[in-house]
């Protein structure tokens, strides 16, 4: 096979596909792992190798597991065309995550400055005081839903984020979480989103859908937080609300922010921003809950440094033991757990050598990579000595790659690590939590990869013990791995 003149070449090609089931034994496979996408992918790629190809009738499906590929993927720039659920895209319009070409290049560029570690670090007051809110009303002895919590406080959060301080009433975010919550179950690549979706279509009926009426709820909230503001040009604030209203007053802002346009991007940001971390979160106390010579170092370094007092913005550089439990945990559990691309309009490439045809998607999992034993021995193993900065600096490109990569990486990525870290510190300085016996723990790989069942721990109480400050430890950022940027 010949490679057209016109197509955008990334590999040297082969006349090949690669290997791969039929589609009826994709669809067996599918049943058999219980329709869930992940167990599926884990069973390919075990059975294939790095490449696999399912033709769906005229479409191919590429699953791609291999680190030097994917980083041609993420890093081709606009040679590659974003793949995001119909659902998502019903609900999130045309903001980061799902838009493309001029419109992304320039909205990325709008709002970059804002995402920025220095401008994010003014939001650790409030993230301390929301996470002080939450714990102040727990008890000793008493079992929680942990996911529950940290989604909770992460909605809270990421609220007063997006809209500042002009939702505080308990009831009306207690309608948004439940709302939220809906939207999020529909929103995913699985038959009922689809199912839901095209049900919402029709007449009459399709507007009193659960999730037709969640959304319209929210975006009630939304459209109504623009119309205040700007009813009291009131343009000043540190919310992206007030930064998105602020540059649509430039010539070049009014091009491309109308309303439509700043709703977009702030329900991309509102759900973009919360249940991903309240999942890292919730996995982060499983783990430290089933290890405790980890938890125990853990404790040890917050009491070492912080001696009993709550952390600030300042503290994130001592706590290196803190940022290795949390990146081990989302190697472990990535949040965002696969990512889809395809080929752009009209054109096929090459990646790997392999042709990738127009009508293509190609899927590329963080989770299969993390769990890749060619790159992390015992991969099953929680062992957060897999991220001190020696063996960050030793490590493949894209073996590690939680917040994506590319012109699509996370630009919330340094604000999800300063509530994180602050989140976790000032949680376990004050509590232990341990899993309820017999709680099942299972995953749920849907938007995020939460915890299907909850996450229901038992709260203890803990005495932060003294110790002597030892000296500070420095560690590296590398581009290509998820280093917290506050050190």
């Amino acid at each position: 096979m010949t490679v057209p003149k016109d197509s955008k070449t990334i590999n040297p090609p082969s006349s090949q596909y690669p290997p791969g089931p039929s589609l009826s034994e994709y669809a067996w496979a599918y049943f058999k792992e219980g329709f869930d996408f992940l167990r599926l992918a884990r069973r390919l790629v075990k059975k294939y190798g790095d490449f696999v190809h399912v033709q769906i009738r005229l479409q191919h499906h590429f699953y791609v597991n291999q680190p030097d590929s994917i980083e041609k993927i993420l890093q081709a720039g606009e040679k590659v065309r974003v793949s995001r659920p119909l659902p998502m895209r019903r609900t999130l319009g045309l903001g980061l995550i799902t838009s493309e070409g001029d419109l992304h290049s320039m909205m990325r560029r709008f709002m970059q400055p804002y995402f920025q570690k220095q401008v994010v670090a003014d939001k650790a007051k409030m993230i301390s005081e929301q996470t002080q809110h939450l714990i102040n009303k727990w008890q000793a002895g008493e079992v929680r839903d942990i996911f529950q919590d940290m989604t909770h406080l992460a909605l809270k959060i990421i609220i007063q984020f997006v809209f500042g301080t002009a939702i505080t009433d308990v009831d009306t975010i207690g309608k948004i979480e439940k709302a939220a919550g809906v939207v999020h179950h529909y929103s995913h690549q699985s038959l009922a989103s689809y199912i839901n979706m095209h049900v919402e279509e029709l007449p009459f009926i399709g507007k009193f859908t659960p999730a037709a009426h969640a959304r319209r709820f929210i975006e009630k909230i939304t459209y109504g937080q623009i119309a205040n503001r700007r009813a009291k040009q009131n343009f000043e604030g540190t919310d992206l609300l007030s930064v998105l209203l602020k540059l649509q007053q430039t010539p070049e802002g009014a091009k491309f922010l109308n309303d439509e346009q700043i709703r977009d991007e702030l329900l991309t940001t509102f759900f973009a921003g919360h249940e991903t971390t309240a999942s890292a979160l919730s996995w982060t106390f499983y783990l430290l809950s089933q290890h405790p010579e980890v938890e125990r170092k853990f404790h040890e370094e917050l009491d070492r440094v912080l001696n009993g007092r709550l952390p600030t913005n300042a503290d994130l550089p001592n706590l290196p033991y803190t940022r290795m439990v949390l990146c081990e945990s989302m190697r472990l559990y990535p949040p965002v757990w696969t990512m889809g691309r395809r080929p752009p309009k009209g054109q096929e490439f090459w990646i790997g050598g392999c042709l990738i045809p127009v009508k293509s998607m190609i899927l590329i999992s963080p989770y299969l990579i993390h769990h890749d034993e060619r790159f992390y021995p015992d991969p099953e193993r929680f062992d957060p000595e897999r991220f001190t900065p020696e063996k960050e600096n030793k490590r493949l490109l894209y073996t590690y790659f939680p917040f994506g990569g590319g012109n699509r990486r996370c630009i919330g990525e340094s604000l999800a690590w300063l509530e994180s870290i602050l989140t976790l510190s000032i949680i376990a300085s004050r509590w232990r939590l341990r899993l309820l016996p017999g709680h099942r723990v299972e995953m749920e790989p849907l938007i995020s990869l939460k915890p299907k069942y909850g996450m229901r721990m038992i709260i203890e109480s803990r005495t932060p013990q003294q110790a002597p400050v030892l000296s500070k430890d420095k560690f590296k950022k590398r581009d290509n791995v998820a280093t917290c940027p506050f050190v």
